[in-house]
């Protein structure tokens, strides 16, 4: 689609996956506000907008191409979709079904009961994990006693987990499991960017384990929120009804190519030919692509932004006659996860029907693999025949 030479918006987003599309949508929603006209442009370079949010809905199934919810401890998905009246279309997880394992010498091992976060919160189940060793358990229960730490400075989160837990904690329960949830190394994490309310409870309570059981008190009488919430169409239906409530200024197949000065504003040539400009810009790209857009004005920070790794993942659904698992399926909780130590390219398994409900039809199982990740990147890259077979 040619953009209008000559239009000069308020902002412009490149970039119409969920990051940019959410910026598009609060700038406008902001402006409305404040009382003011507020108009934005976004340039995506697909031919649809969503980036890797990809639902795909056919025969009674609802199969999901990048993630399949939002992760409840962090409240901004949800907040977002009660502003865009949403809020009936929330499905939670399943949690009465909840229980996962983790693959270890080629055996999956169930995480104990009450697991949370990356912390125990029942004695019984957490001494009788064959996961940890006594040593490694007697140093998780040092949080106990430990003092919070001093200062406010970030951290990553293999290194919070680490200290607060120890080293066993770290790279047997929480690294393999947080590891799968973010794709990435805890080593690697900003425990503020990913998981603030752990160091906010280290904050309050000094002891995680004492603060996740005060938690719980707390909420003894409440309905206890769900691990995770999707919405009953899909992922998609997120980004489908953020494009939607923007309408024209959303334009796919619309790739930036270059970025010029255009006096306090932004000129963004598009490979149609076309040109836009705004007082604003947003990049909502990957790493590389913003570099190599930002490195003729800012070749510093372009460097810098280079530095940002970027791993590569993908998920193979596959649906099975009820029948076919039967001798599975009372036990198959949420799925497992593969620590980067096993010799498998897996990074995770998830019972998808099990986990959400109406993800397949009545007579059928739908499950997920997903490969890759920081340890086994080139594995995600596969021809599709291949990572099918594999999996």
């Amino acid at each position: 689609m040619t953009t209008d030479p000559g239009m000069v918006f308020g902002a412009v987003v490149i970039g119409g996956g969920i990051s940019g599309l959410a910026v598009a949508f609060a700038l406008r929603c902001r402006a409305a506000e404040l009382g003011m006209s507020f108009r934005a442009v976004v340039l995506e370079r697909d031919n649809r907008p969503g980036g890797k949010i990809v639902t795909r809905r056919e025969g009674g199934f609802v199969v999901e191409g990048g993630p399949d919810s939002f992760f409840n401890q962090k409240p901004e998905a949800l907040e977002l979709g009660r502003e865009l009246g949403l809020e009936n279309e929330f499905l939670p997880s399943n949690d009465a079904t909840y229980s996962t394992r983790l693959l270890r010498g080629g055996r999956l091992l169930p995480y104990p009961p009450g697991f949370r976060l990356a912390v125990p919160t029942r004695l019984g189940p957490f001494l009788r994990t064959p996961l940890l060793s006594f040593r490694g358990k007697a140093r998780m229960a040092l949080d106990l006693l430990l003092p919070r730490r001093s200062g406010d400075a970030d951290e990553s989160l293999g290194d919070f987990i680490r200290r607060r837990l120890g080293r066993e904690a770290a790279e047997r329960l929480a690294g393999p499991l947080l590891g799968a949830i973010f794709v990435t190394d805890p080593a690697r994490m900003s425990i503020r960017a990913t998981l603030p309310m752990l160091p906010e409870i280290e904050r309050r309570h000094r002891s995680l384990i004492l603060g996740i059981r005060a938690a719980r008190r707390q909420a003894h009488h409440a309905a206890a929120p769900t691990m995770f919430t999707t919405l009953r169409g899909g992922l998609a239906t997120l980004t489908e009804r953020l494009a939607d409530r923007l309408g024209p200024a959303v334009r796919t197949s619309s790739a930036a190519v270059s970025l010029e000065r255009s006096g306090s504003g932004w000129r963004v040539r598009t490979a149609d030919g076309g040109m836009v400009e705004g007082r604003l810009l947003v990049l909502a790209t990957p790493a590389r692509e913003t570099a190599r857009l930002i490195e003729p004005h800012h070749p510093l920070l372009a460097a810098a932004i280079r530095w940002i790794p970027h791993v590569s993942s993908a998920t193979v659904s596959l649906a099975y006659r009820a029948g076919d698992l039967s001798g599975l399926s009372g036990g198959g909780g949420f799925g497992f996860v593969a620590p980067p130590d096993e010799p498998v390219d897996l990074l995770a398994f998830t019972w998808s029907s099990r986990k959400f409900a109406d993800r397949a039809p009545p007579d059928h199982h739908l499950v997920r693999a997903f490969v890759g990740g920081p340890r086994h990147d080139e594995a995600a890259r596969r021809a599709a025949a291949d990572l099918l077979a594999g999996v």
